[in-house]
């Protein structure tokens, strides 16, 4: 009995610290979103969390396309 008790409490410790390594991953990712979209369209915090997920993928994919096409434009000259 004992060595199930203290099996589940192992587990237990171990998808708590692995609940918040999640959230720890999701919140630097929701910040370094905010400030690539904050830096370039000028938005604000506020503004950007009402975004959807979604909605904020796609803005980051167009700053990646232009990005991607001045890269590019320098190397044709």
């Amino acid at each position: 009995m004992l060595l199930r008790l203290r099996a589940r409490v192992r587990r237990a410790f171990r998808d708590r610290w692995f609940f918040f390594a999640e959230l720890k991953t999701a919140a630097a990712r929701l910040r370094a979103e905010v400030h690539r979209l904050a830096a370039t369209y000028h938005w604000s915090e506020p503004d950007i969390h009402r975004l959807s997920r979604a909605r904020r993928l796609a803005y980051l994919a167009l700053i990646e396309a232009d990005e991607d096409a001045d890269l590019l434009a320098t190397f044709r000259g």
